[in-house]
């Protein structure tokens, strides 16, 4: 059994111990837990002080929130079946033809009118998200091993020999959002590494915060990966590049 590191920035021990601490389904599975309650440094400068560390040594890495409860043994589904040439999530984006209705006024007047088939974001994989106490499912169950764009920042998992591959650390200008689209983005544009589902039952107890610093975050991945649209989970930069072309 290969050894796996499970990686998450702690302000909230409560929701933490709720997810984490002997959780039965993480067994042998080791816990690295970086304190923010004191010292509040951003997701990507805690996870390249982990990389920084732990790079040369061979086991799978698993990138998550402190809110992402795993509901089924991981070991499961990282096992020696899995191969290292990839990345996986549970949760991630994917492009799918729908049929939309488009129409544009100025003033009380029609001015732009289109309808037909047009590429637009789905978000694949399966798993929980609990909110405000409203559980719902969210996503599309997919088959293992199913092709994303990106993955979801919430949990996304590689082995340490593909980070040494690609030479990857995390963009710190991305202070809090799009560290995983960026991961996805790098791999798949530079080495033609591709993202994939790994299915597993979870529940995410957030649906995401998009704040500002979202937003200043969005702009800057955009210019970074020009000319290649954003596809993420909360972002469809393909269906909005459709929109600006009417």
């Amino acid at each position: 059994m290969e050894e796996i590191d499970v990686v998450t920035v702690v302000n909230n021990f409560d929701i933490y111990n709720k997810c984490f601490t002997n959780n039965l389904n993480l067994i042998n599975c080791n816990l690295i837990l970086y304190d923010n309650t004191k010292e509040n440094k951003t997701i990507p400068i805690r996870f390249n002080d982990y990389l920084g560390k732990n790079i040369e040594l061979n086991k799978w890495i698993i990138f998550c929130h402190q809110d992402f409860l795993f509901q089924e043994n991981i070991h499961l589904a990282i096992n020696s079946n899995l191969s290292k040439d990839c990345i996986y999530g549970p949760v991630g984006a994917d492009l799918k033809k729908q049929f939309v209705f488009f129409i544009r006024f100025k003033g009380l007047k029609i001015a732009k009118l289109k309808a037909g088939f047009v590429e637009k974001q789905v978000i694949v994989g399966n798993m929980f998200e609990n909110t405000n106490n409203l559980l719902k499912i969210s996503g599309k169950k997919v088959k293992n091993s199913s092709i994303v764009n990106t993955l979801d920042c919430c949990c996304f998992i590689i082995h340490s020999s593909l980070l040494r591959l690609i030479n990857f650390r995390f963009d710190e200008k991305l202070n809090w959002h799009l560290y995983s689209e960026d991961l996805c983005l790098f791999a798949l544009n530079k080495f033609n590494i591709k993202s994939k589902i790994i299915n597993f039952k979870a529940t995410h107890f957030s649906g995401g915060n998009f704040d500002d610093d979202f937003e200043k975050s969005l702009m800057y991945l955009k210019k970074k990966h020009s000319p290649h649209p954003i596809v993420s989970t909360c972002f469809d930069g393909v269906y909005e590049g459709f929109t600006k072309t009417l």
